[in-house]
């Protein structure tokens, strides 16, 4: 979930998969707005085919919304247009679940298991910035200019550099 204070509305992805024992009942995941006031659904759209599930979700600082999902796609969505704006490719493996953050330069940050990123919400591009030393299975939390994250039972400290190093496209 992420909240758009820009609409008070929440973002909900979904996934098809369920707990042990259940067979889904959904082909694709889903992207819903949420009205906490009303308490009901008001908007529902599939933003990327093929997506069985929306890993992450991160609100800009000027109100759009991106989103992670399984098959390895960002998506930009515009909550007050109510549409999928571009849905860029992303170059690593097994993106992190409740993985992309807002930065405090304004870009998304997110994780993947054998890379730390940024995508740049005014380009629209995606950069490698590091490479963790072991496999990141957990994450994340960005405090200042730093990422947390886990990689089995340690916990690791990554400083947000100044320039991105590598573009992914």
């Amino acid at each position: 979930m992420a909240y758009i204070e820009k609409l008070d509305l929440l973002a909900i992805g979904s996934s098809i998969r369920g707990g042990s024992g259940t067979h889904p009942i959904e082909e694709v995941a889903k992207l819903g707005l949420w009205d906490p006031k009303e308490e009901k659904k008001i908007f529902e759209t599939i933003p990327v085919s093929g997506a069985k599930t929306i890993l992450s979700l991160a609100v800009t600082f000027d109100g759009l919304l991106y989103g992670i999902t399984d098959n390895q796609k960002v998506f930009v969505f515009d909550p007050e247009r109510r549409e999928v704006k571009k849905v860029l490719s992303l170059e690593f493996e097994k993106p992190l679940e409740v993985s992309l953050q807002l930065g405090p330069d304004q870009k998304l940050y997110g994780l993947a298991k054998e890379a730390i990123f940024t995508i740049d919400p005014k380009k629209d591009q995606i950069y490698l910035i590091g490479t963790p030393p072991s496999p990141i299975t957990s994450g994340m939390a960005i405090r200042g200019w730093k990422i947390y994250y886990g990689s089995g039972p340690h916990l690791y400290e990554f400083e947000i550099p100044i320039a991105e190093t590598k573009r992914v496209d």
